[in-house]
């Protein structure tokens, strides 16, 4: 089964370009409307802007706590998006 992601948006927090790229075209190539930050302060302002479907967030970025954007997503508010984590080396 494919799931789509027709009428829905997801953000892709990554630093790494070749990752990025490769993030941004499976989920464009099933429907998702894609929001990009390369940074983790980036993600974080993009997520107090607007609320998405799906969060995709390499965790290990340059200048930022583990699970910095992560954990200072959710405050102030009282729904949690879904959040696929990315770790690679």
């Amino acid at each position: 089964m494919i799931v789509t992601g027709e009428g829905r948006t997801a953000l892709v927090v990554e630093d790494e370009a070749s990752v990025l790229d490769l993030i941004v075209t499976i989920l464009s190539q099933t429907g998702w409307r894609v929001d990009v930050a390369t940074g983790g302060r980036e993600g974080l302002e993009r997520v107090r802007r607007q609320r998405y479907d799906l969060i995709v967030s390499d965790i290990r970025m340059p200048r930022r706590r583990r699970r910095g954007v992560l954990s200072r997503r959710n405050a102030g508010r009282s729904v949690a998006q879904p959040t696929l984590h990315l770790h690679h080396g």
